[in-house]
């Protein structure tokens, strides 16, 4: 008998795949939505976890804030929040499918959003 070889792990775009799958059939989310969700999925997984979705299971509360974080200095808020919204759906689906022991969607800070008053 002879050792067996570890499974590979999928591929970002296999991972994206199966996560674009359950946002329509178990969240009924719109095309549009979804694209949004999938292409901060991308985003997340190649600035986070630098483009290795093995990488997932081991990042940390702070690695996830820290990616929210860096994104504030370089985008709008309003954008960032979308963003946010969009990771957060990611890291729950990774907690339940098991890619992702701890859950982490709630490590991902809200910036403030401000408006102007108009007198």
């Amino acid at each position: 008998m002879g050792a067996s070889i570890p499974a590979a792990a999928p591929s970002v775009d296999a991972m994206l795949d199966d996560y674009r799958d359950w946002l329509a059939s178990e969240r009924s989310l719109r095309s549009s939505t979804i694209g949004t969700y999938v292409w901060n999925a991308r985003l997340f997984l190649s600035m986070a976890c630098v483009d290795d979705p093995a990488r997932i299971g081991s990042l940390t509360p702070a690695d996830v804030a820290r990616f929210v974080t860096g994104l504030a200095g370089t985008r709008r808020a309003s954008t960032v929040n979308t963003t946010v919204v969009s990771v957060r759906s990611l890291l729950r689906w990774c907690h339940a499918t098991g890619l992702v022991a701890t859950p982490l969607a709630q490590a991902t800070p809200w910036l403030a959003r401000g408006r102007a008053s108009s007198l």
